[in-house]
C-alpha cells in the first residue's frame, strides 16, 4: 500500500497559495496508505514568463504530517508557482526507509 497525489496545470499568481494548501491537505489525507516516508518532486515555473524554473524534490523517512512540517523542499515550494507536483506516501513491504535511496521519487543523473 502507497498513494501518489498530484496536480498538473498553471495557477494564477493569486491561486498558488491555496493550490499549494491544497497539494497539503491531499499528501497529509494520503498518509493513511502509507506512513513509512513521504516525498515529491515539482516543476515550477515564473510568475513572468514561461523560461526560468526549476525542479524542487525532496525527500525523508517520515508520515506526511511531519514532511509537510519540516521538509526544506516543500517550505521551498510555497514560495514558487508550481505546474507539475508529484508526491508519495510509502508503506515500506522491502528495504528500510531510513535509507532514503528506497524511498520515492526516485532520480538519476541520467
Amino acid at each position: 500500500m502507497c498513494a501518489i497525489v498530484g496536480m498538473v496545470g498553471v495557477p494564477n499568481r493569486d491561486e498558488w497559495g491555496e493550490t499549494y494548501r491544497l497539494l497539503t491537505a491531499l499528501l497529509v489525507a494520503a498518509q493513511v496508505r502509507g506512513r513509512d516516508a513521504t516525498g515529491f518532486v515539482a516543476v515550477t515555473q515564473p510568475l513572468k514568463g514561461r523560461f526560468g524554473g526549476a525542479v524542487i524534490m525532496d525527500k525523508a523517512p517520515m508520515a506526511s504530517t511531519d514532511f509537510v512540517a519540516q521538509s526544506a523542499g516543500w517550505k521551498r515550494l510555497r514560495a514558487a508557482r508550481a505546474t507539475i507536483v508529484l508526491g508519495h506516501c510509502r508503506f515500506s513491504t522491502s528495504g528500510s526507509p531510513a535509507l532514503n535511496i528506497n524511498n520515492h521519487p526516485h532520480f538519476s543523473d541520467n
